[in-house]
């Protein structure tokens, strides 16, 4: 197997039973054979390292279905074939299964970018943000929210030249209440994880991403737009975050565990449902697999995604998620309540 990058972690540390065995494995499946420097490597296209055993592994877990992906492994450059899109493991880790959600696809039609022009890190701050919407406001992630949060980070090799892949990323804007992710920095050989999915659309959709064209993604309007005005509804939802935040200690964390405990993949498209209408059946069709993680196989999938001090013990949960057992009232609900009295009461007179 082809060996060209180091790493900065230790796979050896990963538990089996977790996909981040795998990925863990094949991104240090250059350890031993590195030349140069993993900082030449930054924003180009990695030897493939993820080879079908890992893959199969990731089957086994639930995260990809039998007969819909292909190995690329060895390949310098990914070259999908008709009806194929090309994924990356850590990106799948990270919450996007296909087909991907109707937020996702929003995000990747405003900004104008392919799945390769973002790195694993943004994709973690958009499954972050999908829980939080779903999970704790009962509500359906907005696109403007997330833009009032989060603006573009450019990425560039030198002056001028853009990274091929991550060529932008999300970053929280100054001066916003919001809970942040301290995300894990062990994935700076990721593009050596693609593979090749089948393209399987949302409903109403031609295709689940854009078709693949190698290169840095064109720069648009959109990346370098102000944080919007929000709606009266959407300035509820801020309120609510920022209550959340200051009396019941919720953190970026928690936005993480609260889907990688149950097995939701934040980014997949889950038709009408959200992740707080989730039961505690383990065949519940939003998780992507009934089986559960061992106390160690979570703890390292939690290692592998966030900065997390954790020792031998399930890391701490400040707040969780909304559920089937503990209903949420989703924000603007006594809202629209109040406006509806109100306009009986006008018509009345």
């Amino acid at each position: 197997q082809h060996r060209p990058f180091k790493v900065t972690f230790s796979p050896e540390k990963m538990a089996s039973s977790s996909s981040s065995s795998s990925l863990a494995a094949a991104v240090a499946a250059a350890k031993a054979e590195a030349v140069v420097e993993k900082e030449s490597y930054r924003g180009i296209w990695i030897p493939c390292a993820l080879d079908e055993a890992s893959l199969k592994n990731m089957e086994k877990e639930g995260l990809l279905v039998a007969g819909d992906w292909r190995s690329g492994s060895g390949e310098t450059v990914p070259n999908p074939q008709e009806g194929e899109q090309v994924h990356f493991g850590t990106h799948l880790d990270r919450g996007l299964s296909f087909p991907p959600s109707e937020f996702f696809s929003e995000v990747i039609d405003h900004y104008g970018v392919q799945l390769h022009n973002l790195p694993p890190n943004s994709l973690l701050e958009m499954s972050a943000y999908a829980a939080l919407c779903e999970g704790f406001l009962g509500i359906r992630p907005s696109l403007l929210l997330f833009r009032f949060y989060f603006h573009v980070r450019r990425n560039s090799i030198t002056a001028g030249v853009p990274y091929i892949t991550g060529t932008i990323s999300f970053s929280l804007r100054r001066d916003r209440a919001y809970p942040k992710i301290s995300a894990s920095d062990s994935v700076k050989q990721w593009p050596a994880t693609f593979f090749y999915h089948r393209d399987i659309p949302a409903p109403g959709k031609a295709t689940a991403l854009p078709a693949f064209v190698n290169g840095a993604a064109t720069a648009k309007p959109s990346w370098d737009e102000a944080a919007p005005a929000l709606t009266d509804d959407l300035i509820l939802a801020k309120r609510r975050i920022e209550y959340l935040i200051k009396h019941n200690g919720l953190k970026g964390s928690d936005l993480v565990q609260c889907w990688v405990s149950r097995r939701i993949q934040p980014l997949q498209y889950h038709g009408d449902r959200l992740m707080h209408s989730i039961t505690s059946s383990k065949t519940d069709s939003l998780r992507i697999s009934p089986k559960a993680y061992t106390t160690q196989g979570y703890i390292s999938q939690i290692k592998w995604l966030i900065k997390e001090r954790i020792e031998r013990r399930i890391p701490e949960v400040s707040l969780d998620m909304h559920t089937a057992e503990n209903p949420v009232v989703p924000v603007g609900f006594y809202h629209h309540i109040f406006l509806c009295f109100n306009l009986r009461v006008i018509l009345q007179y």
